[in-house]
């Protein structure tokens, strides 16, 4: 969910040179506030004690690190000792509050979608203590509508890239309880269709649906999008006719681009998609990267990935 602050909107434009960070950091999140920008990716420390680093910057440009958001438990018996992926977080009230995937033992079949809390989203957060659902799920995307509503939309099914995954979605009457069952948001097209990382923004009554498809170490990886007039769907895809090269694909500037979030830009109109993408060799990880993203009739356009962005 996008969640605006307002100190930095207004100023000047600034170019960014891409990658914003040098260092392998998948699937990127980044929340915009009063008091500056904070990123979030996947990822556990050299120790192999604490998990989802934390970077803040005051333009974009410049990122430095902050600290974990994690301790990883010690004990055997705990749901999150492993795969900690795709941190999202929102501020309700005066706390916020990050959705993150996480393993007991590493294995396909036991990765959950928990919930941690903090007063700064600079500092540590402490964990909810438990899972939110109680069978596989990956990549938890909170969503919170112009009335209010959250929502948090996941991925199910095999949950392990090389079989069918589909985008749910569950409205929420706190950030960790469920108001109902979910429900399917958009199922995948094929048996051999991957599909993950959803992320919802809202422009006007359309509800545009963003996910990532695709092999995740290889090219293959991209953004496509669906559109819907309700949070929780039906969604409709774009067809590729309209859409012949999906929302973000590969190019020479990088390969696999995708498991993205958008933010505001500072100028208070533009938007701007974070995602991840390898270099042109595969060589150094998936690294963080910022691209323009527009909304033109009706439709999502994007004329990324680039080696260079001014925002």
């Amino acid at each position: 969910m996008i969640r605006f602050g307002t100190r930095l909107f207004g100023r000047r434009s600034i170019e960014i040179r891409n990658p914003v960070l040098s260092q392998d950091s998948p699937d990127p999140f980044v929340l915009s506030t009063q008091d500056g920008y904070f990123l979030y990716h996947t990822g556990v420390s050299p120790d192999g004690k604490h998990a989802i680093p934390i970077y803040r910057s005051e333009d974009l440009k410049t990122w430095r690190f902050a600290t974990y958001a994690i301790s990883i438990p010690s004990s055997f018996q705990s749901w999150n000792r492993y795969d900690f992926w795709a941190p999202e977080v929102i501020r309700l009230g005066t706390s916020y509050y990050l959705y993150y995937t996480a393993s007991a033992d590493g294995t396909v079949g036991t990765r959950h979608l928990g919930v941690a809390w903090s007063r700064d989203p600079s500092l540590p957060f402490q964990d909810a203590g438990k899972s939110l659902l109680p069978w596989q799920s990956i990549d938890g995307h909170p969503f919170i509508d112009d009335d209010g509503t959250l929502y948090l939309f996941f991925c199910m099914d095999q949950c392990n890239a090389y079989s069918a995954g589909s985008i749910y979605v569950v409205r929420m009457n706190d950030p960790t309880t469920f108001s109902n069952e979910p429900v399917l948001a958009m199922s995948t097209p094929r048996a051999d269709k991957w599909e993950e990382g959803p992320f919802v923004l809202k422009v006007g009554p359309t509800y545009f649906l963003m996910y990532s498809c695709g092999d995740w170490r290889t090219e293959s990886y991209h953004i496509e999008y669906a559109i819907a007039d309700n949070p929780l769907g039906p969604y409709r895809r774009i067809p590729t006719d309209e859409n012949p090269d999906a929302l973000l694909c590969s190019n020479d500037f990088a390969k696999g681009p995708g498991h993205h979030c958008v933010i505001k830009s500072p100028n208070g109109e533009d938007y701007i998609l974070i995602y991840h993408g390898w270099a042109a060799d595969f060589v150094g990880g998936r690294l963080a990267r910022i691209e323009k993203l527009k909304v033109e009739g009706g439709r999502l356009k994007s004329t990324g990935p680039s080696l260079r962005v001014r925002v």
